[in-house]
């Protein structure tokens, strides 16, 4: 885990490639929670990613399954004071992770 405790770029690409699409690069991710559980945002050079997360055991990601992938630039992506959402996939984020989300939302929503 990152220093603020979001996943880091590398755990990211580590737990994640099976749904990233053969990307090599993650350039932005935030996790956020729903009623249902916690999404994971992720940004490669290519596209955007939405997954779903198993619970947690320790630390670190259990990528559960891929709900959403979208080209950058092609998802409808808005970001809130304390939320996130990329098509129809909505969480909540901590605040201290509101900057990440930022980041997750300006890239979603720029093409390369």
């Amino acid at each position: 885990m990152g220093r603020f405790g979001g996943p880091t770029a590398a755990e990211v690409l580590e737990r994640c490639a099976p749904y990233l699409d053969g990307d090599e690069e993650v350039l932005a991710s935030v996790v956020g929670s729903t009623v249902n559980g916690r999404l994971l945002y992720v940004v490669t050079e290519r596209s955007v990613h939405v997954i779903r997360l198993g619970p947690s055991i320790g630390s670190g990601l259990r990528p559960k399954e891929l709900v959403g992938s979208w080209r950058r630039g092609e998802a409808e992506v808005e970001e809130g004071i304390a939320s996130i959402r990329v098509g129809p996939h909505r969480a909540k984020v901590r605040l201290s992770h509101r900057a990440r989300a930022a980041e997750v939302a300006r890239l979603a929503s720029s093409p390369r």
